[in-house]
């Protein structure tokens, strides 16, 4: 593309002594002939009369409702919005001066509003009305539009299916729209001629009918394309409408000065209204769903193929035997989204390239220049382009006067530009070389697009080039998908760069073309010798005075070190602890001892060969002991280790990390042994976690306990939960005294401890209650015929009175994986209530 301007200096010259005689031609005749657009403004060939020059500023008082990127003021009180600046664009022809008069509400409310302040005089110019026979009638409405107003259908962009697709007359489709919206006849008019079944849901306003979309009480949303859609994708184009600017009945001199401006900017400017749109309604979105058919075709999909050449920084190429670039950085972040696996194939020129995509060994090109007529030769699809960079001028000193006639131009061999040059066209076999043409001299100037020059521009090599910005069409980059009938592939990655933002390309291209380049030692002394001779003097200077200062500064170490460890041993003599270091480079490990002396002596270091037999420690003791030792943070443990005679004891270590320069080298701390404390603790804990009367498990540890292993189960593992329960306790109390009560709750604990296997839970929950979990149990009837042996067992507790004898009740359940404690306790008291029910004395599962 850049060398069809080479030769564009000479055709400039005429197009533009073309232009301006045909713009004094127009306006002459726009002078007299009658009902021009600018006739009334011109009334004769004389200079304007004084009473026309005088005439002053007119001030248009315009409805102002409050519409996101249409018409909106944002907090700090400043406008914006496509409307907006129509109406400002429109200023510049026509002189006016804008009073912007806010209107109250939105939607179809704000515009009926904007309508009446219109007819009751209160405004001067009302926008985005549509042309029909009522606002004709009662409008004075411009002949030109100024914007198409579309009418959407909008689902959720987390939809992966088009639900206008989906549906039927058993399941017609539920579009939310606003009571009745102006725009059901139109609804009504699409679906009958779609033949789609559809019903209304009626919403209170137009947020209300996004969020029945979003929260699954409707299909889609009926909706304008400029209204904000997040979370939203459109689904069906309903219809469009031009919208137009609209003055009183009476105020025809307005509408007929809006007229002439909007033919003046679009004769001038005919993509003004274009990149408004562009820029107020066509953004990304970032949302990207793929169909069913999309995930599909993605599980089912090789790895694609995709040719690089290995000479294109920024955008393809190969350093250290890795290809990189803007191209394979995006797909990347496309595979990310897609789920599709890329594999990148090299290639060192486009005719090799060609020979890879006709052999069918490449699926896409990487990148390819956005041209239709030259991808459908190379039988190539194109995506939309994922980049869009303007071209530059790169000249040496032989073109730095910014005349380009009949000077060397250096063109790439892959270009494809067959057109006229000025000058010479000197062929290279890539822009890299290009450019080092234009540099050494071989050339005088060369175009490649701003990306590129960037890039080059990192290195030191190219700094002293001239660059000037060109002003003719930018380059477009898009990826080319190799023809084989079936379009899912470029439908995927056409939707997938549809949906990055611009802050995500700008990343791509940012760390493609501002990387860091290394500095040579070489470019700099060859630029600065007497520089780099005077710093090599200093810096030999400065490292041989460092060397001394180091030599006296490590004698002074040593003693100042020796001193330190003197004091250290001696501080150590006074604890009863036993402090330790742990070199974590080498793994020795320094302990002193307490001084045999008591605190007139000195602490003796011993050192500490973890790896030997001496060292009483398992493999796993060993492990968890230097897990402890080398930990970057300060921790403090208590842990159990064996002595030199094999003897177990407690142990409280503190251990503090000590780091050289960032990187772990020591570890201090203490060792205390707290074979008493951790005696006394354990005992205390024991009483904690036990009924004080039964010996059993108290509540709390027997429900904890349970939990625990019911949280465990694995597939196919089952456990039992069984509650017991003694029967008419009370009246045992009541009749025999609480004595006698505490007897036989003792006694049922016995029976149920005797009863069950050593790893089984047994506790009591209070009163009567009693509490057993089985762990590893095989079926029902195991747990049924444990239960059995229990209550006979109780049955035939001794007793020297027979009245006082006691029975039992029990309820059991099985638990099994994925289920809550809870969920068990409610099973198996279900169960034992049931008992209770059925007559006591019985077991229920």
């Amino acid at each position: 593309m850049g060398e069809r301007h080479g030769g564009g200096g000479r055709f400039g010259r005429v197009f533009h002594a073309a232009a301006c005689w045909l713009l004094a031609f127009v306006c002459a005749v726009s002078a007299w002939v009658p009902g021009g657009a600018f006739g009334d403004e011109a009334a004769s060939d004389e200079a304007p009369s004084a009473a026309a020059s005088s005439e002053a500023v007119r001030t248009v008082r315009v409805a102002f409702p409050q519409q996101f990127r249409v018409m909106w003021t944002d907090e700090s009180g400043v406008r914006s919005g496509y409307t907006y600046e129509y109406l400002e664009r429109i200023a510049q022809y026509t002189g006016w001066n804008y009073e912007f008069v806010a209107v109250e509400g939105s939607g179809a409310a704000a515009f009926e509003k904007s309508r009446e302040l219109l007819a009751a005089g209160e405004v001067d110019l009302v926008a985005g009305i549509m042309s029909s026979e009522q606002s004709r009638s009662s409008l004075a409405l411009t002949r030109e539009s100024y914007a198409t107003l579309g009418i959407v259908l909008l689902a959720s962009a987390e939809r992966t299916d088009n639900p206008l697709v989906s549906a039927s007359a058993d399941r017609p489709l539920r579009v939310a729209a606003v009571e009745k919206s102006t725009l059901l006849g139109e609804l009504e008019s699409f679906c009958a001629r779609m033949g789609i079944a559809y019903e209304l849901v009626n919403c209170a306003d137009v947020d209300d009918s996004k969020a029945a979309v979003l929260d699954g009480r409707a299909d889609a949303v009926l909706a304008t394309d400029m209204a904000a859609a997040d979370g939203l994708r459109t689904v069906g184009h309903v219809s469009s409408h031009p919208l137009y600017f609209a003055a009183a009945q009476g105020d025809q001199v307005l509408a007929d000065k809006l007229d002439a401006a909007l033919e003046r900017i679009d004769s001038a400017d005919p993509m003004f209204r274009s990149r408004l749109h562009d820029e107020y309604f066509t953004q990304a979105s970032g949302a990207f769903v793929l169909s069913d058919d999309d995930r599909s075709f993605i599980a089912a999909a090789d790895p694609v193929r995709v040719g690089v050449l290995s000479n294109q920084p920024p955008y393809q190429y190969e350093e250290n035997g890795e290809l990189k670039g803007i191209a394979v950085d995006l797909l990347e972040v496309v595979a990310a989204k897609t789920g599709l696996n890329f594999t990148y194939v090299p290639a060192a020129s486009e005719d090799e390239l060609d020979g890879l995509s006709e052999q069918g060994a490449i699926d896409l090109v990487a990148c390819f220049d956005y041209n239709y007529a030259a991808a459908r030769e190379r039988g190539l699809s194109l995506t939309q382009p994922y980049v869009t960079a303007s071209y530059v001028l790169v000249a040496n000193e032989g073109a730095s006067n910014g005349d380009i006639a009949g000077k060397r131009l250096a063109i790439s061999s892959s270009s494809r530009y067959d057109g006229m040059f000025i000058g010479d066209a000197v062929r290279f076999p890539s822009v890299a070389e290009c450019l080092q043409a234009v540099v050494g001299g071989e050339a005088d100037y060369t175009y490649v697009d701003e990306y590129v020059m960037q890039y080059f521009l990192n290195m030191p090599e190219y700094r002293g080039v001239r660059v000037a910005p060109q002003t003719h069409e930018p380059r477009r980059v898009s990826f080319g998908v190799v023809r084989t009938g079936d379009g899912r592939l470029l439908g995927i990655m056409d939707q997938a760069i549809g949906s990055l933002t611009e802050v995500e390309l700008q990343a791509v291209i940012n760390g493609d073309v501002l990387r860091e380049q290394p500095f040579e030692i070489v470019d700099f002394v060859r630029a600065h010798p007497f520089e780099a001779f005077a710093t090599v003097a200093v810096v030999l200077l400065i490292v041989l005075l460092l060397i001394l200062v180091i030599l006296y500064q490590r004698a002074r170490a040593n003693a100042k070190t020796a001193l330190d460890l003197k004091k250290r041993l001696r501080l150590y003599a006074l604890c009863d602890d036993y402090f330790f270091e742990y070199d974590k480079r080498t793994g020795s490990l320094v302990i002193s001892l307490p001084s045999k002396e008591g605190q007139h002596g000195v602490a003796e270091p011993i050192t500490v060969n973890l790896g030997s037999d001496s060292f009483a420690l398992d493999e796993e003791q060993k492990t968890s002991f230097l897990d402890l030792l080398r930990s970057r943070e300060r921790r403090v443990e208590e842990v159990r280790l064996p002595d030199a005679d094999g003897i177990d004891h407690w142990l409280r270590v503190t251990v503090e990390p000590v780091d050289d320069a960032g990187r772990a080298a020591y570890a201090v701390g203490t060792l205390k042994v707290i074979d008493e404390e951790r005696s006394e603790k354990d005992e205390l804990m024991a009483k904690a976690e036990r009924d004080s009367l039964t010996g059993l498990l108290n509540s709390e540890t027997t429900r904890r306990r349970i939990a625990q292993q019911v949280d465990a189960l694995g597939e196919g593992e089952r456990g039992a939960l069984i509650m017991v329960d003694i029967d008419r306790f009370k009246e045992v109390n009541d009749t025999f005294g609480h004595l006698e009560g505490d007897h036989a709750l003792v006694d049922v604990a016995r029976i149920l401890r005797e009863s069950f296997r050593v790893g089984d839970v047994v506790g009591r929950l209070g009163g009567d209650e009693f509490m057993v979990y089985l762990n590893n149990v095989k079926d029902s009837a195991v747990v049924k015929e444990k239960c059995e042996a229990v209550r006979r067992a109780v049955e035939r507790r001794a007793s020297s009175d027979s009245e006082r004898r006691i029975t039992i009740s029990t309820g059991s359940a099985l638990s099994k994986p994925g289920e809550s404690f809870d969920d068990l306790y409610r099973r198996a008291d279900e169960a034992l209530y049931a008992a209770k029910r059925d007559g006591r004395n019985r077991c229920s599962f």
